[in-house]
């Protein structure tokens, strides 16, 4: 089971937890020098503990790929219990390893972003530079200190609230997934939860404190429904292949394409856009690769080598109404939002209408193959996305 504490002096609850669990044993400490530097009175409790605490240092924003995970490995080989104290890919990295050498962890959060904290996977960038996910076990503990979340940025602020916008996207996900509206409703009444956010209390340290426990609530939600959150494969993509500027800002990447494929599931079910079976053997293999393991996937590749393609444009017909329901839904929380989330960047000058969209049409191509069908062209010539 994974604990999350989030209170004042969250370390000090870790420290008890270390003299408990593993007094005289090896704690190997994971971080960088410039996170460290920045929380040195956070980490002071951690002084002349009854254990052998090493502390190991990463490059600054070291990915999850084969070069740090190997590094990580040689430097936790003798250790009994791992701590992580960082966000985004180090905390993917630390996941990796911990599975694969059957080591218990904690994470210490040093920033609030869109990290896969608690979702039971991590993305592993593989030698092409693209994003596999790997099934990964929770931590042990996840501790997020009050003045840690008080000093993030509203840069990150702003990613982690495009993060949890970007989750409406799994609603039209559990649709093809054949989950039940039971279901489906329990996960956007947690979606929902992002319009108590205003002006006044979104960059408080209350505000941010809710939006914390807004995505782990989230989180825990894809881990019990058994789901993965597969956007960032498409985020590897971009971040690969199109302009990094964004590239740290993967709740950005996420709401971008989630809006994108909303926005296509919507005029796909409106009979804006025609979508004939031409070429689905190759759109079905791209989509089985971003989301692998994905029951629909399964059942459409099924369909297709009984050549019933048929019965399963006509089951899709028959759910139109709800998928109509839950797009039109997510869709329109999202364009609600989007004026807040601009409010949040106003004091670093972002503007999010100046991204270039054209990358993000060709990576969703590179995806899925829909750009035969031109509906990318569509989106862009009516509208739709002048809301991002």
């Amino acid at each position: 089971m994974c604990n999350i504490i989030i209170e004042k002096e969250a370390t000090a609850n870790l420290k008890q937890f270390l003299i408990n669990n593993y007094k005289e044993k090896n704690v190997a400490f994971i971080t960088t020098e410039k996170i460290l530097n920045k929380n040195k009175e956070n980490l002071q409790c951690l002084k002349n503990l009854p254990l052998q605490l090493e502390v190991f240092f990463l490059e600054d924003f070291a990915r999850c790929d084969k070069v740090n995970t190997e590094l990580i490995k040689e430097s936790v080989k003798d250790s009994d219990f791992i701590v992580c104290f960082g966000y985004g890919d180090m905390v993917d990295a630390v996941k990796y390893v911990a599975t694969e050498c059957n080591k218990k962890y904690a994470l210490v959060v040093s920033m609030i972003d869109s990290t896969n904290y608690i979702l039971n996977f991590c993305n592993f960038i593989n030698a092409d530079g693209l994003s596999t996910g790997i099934k990964c076990e929770l931590p042990e503990c996840v501790y997020i200190d009050i003045n840690i979340i008080e000093k993030t940025p509203k840069r990150y602020v702003a990613n982690a609230f495009a993060y949890v916008l970007s989750f409406n996207l799994m609603l039209c996900k559990m649709l093809y997934d054949n989950f039940d509206d039971i279901k489906i409703k329990e996960l956007s009444d947690i979606i929902k939860e992002i319009n108590i956010f205003t002006d006044e209390n979104i960059t408080t340290v209350k505000g941010k404190t809710k939006l914390i426990k807004l995505i782990l609530e989230l989180q825990l939600k894809l881990n019990e429904l058994k789901i993965d959150y597969p956007v960032f494969k498409l985020c590897s993509f971009f971040n690969k292949f199109y302009n990094k500027n964004l590239s740290l800002l993967n709740g950005e990447l996420c709401l971008i394409f989630s809006f994108l494929i909303l926005s296509l599931q919507e005029c796909v079910l409106n009979n804006k856009i025609c979508l004939p079976p031409l070429n689905i053997n190759k759109r079905i293999s791209r989509l089985k690769y971003l989301f692998k393991k994905d029951n629909y996937v399964t059942e459409v590749v099924s369909n297709l080598e009984s050549t019933n393609t048929e019965k399963m444009l006509q089951e899709i017909a028959e759910k139109k109404e709800l998928f109509l329901k839950y797009i039109t839904l997510a869709l329109n929380r999202i364009t609600n939002n989007i004026s807040m989330l601009k409010r949040i960047y106003i004091d670093k000058g972002v503007v999010l209408n100046n991204i270039n969209m054209e990358s993000f049409y060709n990576t969703l191509s590179l995806a899925s193959d829909f750009v035969e069908e031109r509906f990318l062209t569509t989106l862009r010539d009516v509208g739709v996305m002048d809301n991002i």
